[in-house]
This record gives structure tokens, C-alpha cells and sequence, in this order.
């Protein structure tokens, strides 16, 4: 879509299949946390740390039943004309770096530590509910998610469990089919790509 805006947004998006139960979902949510913010092939440490592409960079997963979404999402400049700044090549360098990540995570390219530091934060976020906004959230997701209340404990018991070839057998089935693309760019942006 055309808009006159600075910044392109662009979502890369796959749908996939994947059984309902919980381990399912939480080795989803691993590899999502490995793709979005590892220190080795994370989205944010590569194209908004080092390519400097992204003001905000992220990638976000979810599963209704058996049916999942992954979204990678970036806002990146391309057409500042308040500047004269006009980085329309921006949108192909994005979606090359989105596939560049994608690959690493399929050839398994992540660290162990990766891996583990996704682990603790999952944990982390079960632990956290001291806020009833926390609480508030956490009651949605199980009822969105259609688990029990008691999905954190079930979840906490079933992270350490989840090893590199689980996450590496989920990033094949998510990735396996092409992308749908989402664009919001001047027409300028849109033209040029």
C-alpha cells in the first residue's frame, strides 16, 4: 500500500502447520526468541545493530489450534523528504536480511547459549506475575491459547526439555512454504522496488 511515510513497514509473513499441544508451542516460542533477539543470528542484533536498517526490528509468532503465523516485521527509512534522505533500496536490503537470518537459523547456526538464554527468558516471563497487569495477561493468553490456568506450570517443566534438533525441526516446518509480504511505502519506495 502507498502512504506517505518516512519509514517502509514491511512484515514477511508464513503460515504453517503445527499440532496442538503445548510442547509444540513453547518449542515455537524458543524459536522465535532465537530468530528475534540472539546475540549470533538474531533480527535485532543483525539488521538494526550492525546493517543499520531498523529503527525497530522483530519477529513474532502465534498459534490458534493448528494453525500458526510467524511475522517478521521492520520499520526502515526510505523516503525522508523532510532530509532529502532517500534510501529506497532499504526494502530489498530488509527482506534479504530477513532471509539471511532465516537461513542461519535453518542451517542451525545459533549457539548453544542462544538456545539457553531464550530458555531463561521464556522461564523469566512464566515467573513474572507480580502485576495484575501480568496476571491479566497471562489469564488472556490461556484462554486465547485455549490452555488451563495452570499452562505455566506445564510450560516451566517442558523448556528444558526442548533441544536444538526440536527448534531445528520447527524452523523447517515454519519455513517451508513462501512468505506472504505486507508493504507500506511511498509510492516513490514502491516504484523503485
Amino acid at each position: 500500500q502507498a502512504r506517505n511515510v518516512s519509514q517502509a513497514d514491511i512484515s514477511q509473513i508464513y503460515t504453517f502447520k503445527s499440532p496442538d499441544n503445548l510442547r509444540d508451542k513453547i518449542t515455537g516460542r524458543l524459536m522465535n526468541s532465537i530468530l528475534s533477539s540472539s546475540d549470533s543470528i538474531g533480527l535485532f542484533n543483525n539488521l538494526r545493530e550492525k546493517e543499520h536498517l531498523a529503527y525497530t526490528v522483530h519477529s513474532k509468532i502465534r498459534t490458534v489450534e493448528d494453525e500458526g503465523t510467524l511475522t517478521l516485521n521492520i520499520l526502515t527509512s526510505t523516503d525522508n523528504k523532510e532530509t532529502g534522505i532517500f534510501s529506497y533500496d532499504n526494502l530489498q536490503k530488509t527482506i534479504n536480511g530477513f532471509n539471511n537470518q532465516i537461513e542461519k537459523l535453518l542451517n542451525s547456526e545459533y549457539t548453544d547459549k542462544d538456545l539457553e538464554t531464550a530458555k531463561k527468558v521464556l522461564k523469566a516471563g512464566l515467573l513474572n506475575n507480580e502485576s495484575v497487569a501480568i496476571k491479566m495477561a497471562g489469564l488472556e493468553n490461556a484462554i486465547s491459547e485455549g490452555e488451563s490456568l495452570d499452562y505455566k506450570n506445564k510450560a516451566y517443566n517442558i523448556i528444558d526439555s526442548i533441544s536444538r534438533e526440536d527448534i531445528n525441526n520447527f524452523a523447517n516446518k515454519v519455513f517451508k512454504n513462501h512468505p506472504v509480504y505486507s508493504i507500506v511505502a511511498t509510492e516513490d519506495t514502491l516504484d523503485y522496488n
